[in-house]
């Protein structure tokens, strides 16, 4: 009997041991009734990230949610990119002359960056650039295939699929992005842009399939005024105190912590403790997103055995309703050893 087998055989037992998997009402318009797949970026371990191929892919492998980072462009069309900077998962570089690079105060980072600004460039621009991937620890086999994704054209992959599948952009960088001439000059910011091409999309209702997440509270705030749709806090940490997930509650739907605020680690990557943050969002009806879970060994406490499968298990014994990942097919088949009659 092989690893696999063995740690498949495993998750079954464990699955029997504690008697039927714990069924989930998500709220929104999926069929699924397990935990959430919400594929981050798409199927970023296998493919250059947020990028058709691999939304698509993410969606081929059982994602129920793909998820995007959204940022603009100098004529105000929403784009699927991780930062507005692009040096880091495009060829930009090799496309365009160094005079087009820009240096801002990024306020959200704090930081001051230099490099190629999505919000310096039209989409006709960016048109012409490749995507490739971003973590030297995979493949590179598909760099420069791809090019740039729109918001539009995830929405309709999504909207296209033969069976429900949920998206989940995220505002980034709104602070900067809203204090750009761009948006001042149309008298507009960067959530009304996001929100009207949900709406025109049909995304609109508290049970539509859209959860719309933000590190920027204030981001958050100011579409609550203004969206039904499901939103979510990011970034909650284990120590927020009981008033503030009151506070979170009332206008939110969930929170989508770092994996670190639920399992603390040392620094040599030994687990410390599990923290009762899930259970405290669920006291308060607020759902639980962590992030992000990925296959390479470099990322997981040794506790798990170098097991992806391990990590699943512990996060959804916490109680977590979906977790973001960069590999959905591994969840997948470990959602379908542990939920043995789905």
């Amino acid at each position: 009997m092989n690893l696999q087998t063995v740690t498949v055989a495993l998750l079954v037992v464990t699955t029997l041991v504690r008697g039927a998997p714990p069924q989930f009402d998500h709220g929104v318009d999926l069929l699924t009734t397990r935990p959430l797949i919400v594929a981050h970026r798409g199927s970023s371990g296998r493919l250059p990230e947020a990028t058709k191929e691999a939304f698509e892919l993410a969606i081929d492998e059982g994602a129920d949610v793909i998820e995007c980072d959204v940022t603009i462009t100098r004529d105000l069309q929403l784009i699927c990119s991780h930062e507005s900077w692009l040096t880091p998962t495009t060829n930009i570089a090799d496309v365009f002359p160094e005079d087009r690079m820009n240096t801002y105060f990024v306020i959200d980072k704090a930081s001051q960056i230099t490099d190629y600004f999505s919000v310096d460039f039209t989409l006709e621009e960016l048109r012409e650039i490749r995507v490739k991937q971003r973590n030297s620890r995979r493949d590179p086999n598909f760099d420069e295939l791809f090019g740039i994704t729109t918001l539009e054209e995830y929405i309709e992959i999504a909207q296209r699929s033969a069976r429900p599948i949920g998206i989940y952009p995220e505002t980034k960088d709104p602070t900067w992005t809203n204090s750009l001439d761009i948006l001042k000059d149309a008298n507009t910011t960067f959530e009304d842009i996001l929100l009207d091409v949900l709406t025109s999309h049909g995304y609109t209702e508290p049970n539509h399939p859209c959860f719309i997440q933000s590190f920027n509270e204030n981001s958050i705030r100011y579409m609550s005024e203004r969206t039904r749709l499901p939103l979510i806090s990011l970034g909650v940490t284990s120590a927020v105190p009981e008033d503030r997930l009151d506070e979170l509650a009332e206008f939110c739907y969930g929170i989508g912590p770092s994996k670190s605020a639920i399992v603390l680690t040392d620094a040599s990557g030994n687990i410390l403790t599990r923290t009762d943050l899930i259970d405290r969002a669920h006291a308060r009806g607020l759902r639980v997103h962590p992030f992000t879970m990925r296959n390479e060994y470099s990322y997981l406490p040794w506790d798990y055995g170098q097991d992806p499968a391990e990590e699943y298990l512990d996060f959804l014994k916490l109680g977590a309703d979906g977790l973001f990942t960069d590999f959905p097919s591994t969840y997948y088949n470990f959602l379908n050893a542990s939920y043995t009659e789905c």
